[in-house]
């Protein structure tokens, strides 16, 4: 069985990908029409009796373009979370037996080194997917650990090898969530 060594994800820009708190806020952006509309008349614009109609419409536009700068600012601060996520230098390596054990569980071992260029205080969330030969049953090794910059850490699951063979190892997968959570 040949598993990969190692593999580091801090030489590829990872890709951006907006969470369910980046819509969240979005969304949270079109209260802004609606409360505009609560707005008395004596904050309008004075007008002419010609264009009062038009200006019927007027708060629903202050609201539309409140909501827009609104969603621009919470849109520019999900991007310069994702550019803060770049400077986290990930290596992942898979440690196993060079032979698996046939009628027995075998221990896989990731771990994982972190490194970057962020404040020491600074956290961020790793989910980890390690795919598995479909031959091997087993767990499905996936993991979600809140990770510090210059640590190490190692994650254990079990394989079950039904039969001999050379298995090939798919890859792996990590996800990386901003300390925001904005990206």
């Amino acid at each position: 069985m040949k598993a990969p060594a190692s593999y580091q994800f801090g030489r590829h820009r990872p890709r951006w990908v907006p969470t369910v708190r980046f819509y969240g806020l979005l969304l949270l952006g079109g209260v802004l029409p609606v409360l505009t509309n609560f707005l008395p008349s004596e904050l309008w614009p004075i007008a002419d009796g010609k264009s009062q109609a038009t200006l019927r419409y007027w708060p629903l536009g202050l609201g539309l373009v409140l909501m827009g700068l609104y969603d621009l600012v919470i849109f520019g601060m999900s991007l310069w979370d994702y550019s803060r996520i770049g400077r986290w230098q990930l290596t992942l390596d898979r440690v196993c037996e060079s032979r698996l054990s046939i009628g027995r569980q075998n221990p896989i071992r990731l771990r994982l080194h972190i490194r970057g260029e962020v404040p020491l205080s600074e956290q961020i969330w790793v989910e980890l997917y390690d795919y598995v030969p479909a031959e091997l049953t087993g767990e499905t090794p996936s993991f979600a650990v809140a990770a510090l910059v210059h640590s190490s850490l190692e994650l254990l699951y079990h394989v079950f090898p039904p039969r001999r063979g050379a298995f090939q190892w798919p890859g792996r997968g990590v996800r990386l969530r901003s300390s925001w959570g904005l990206a």
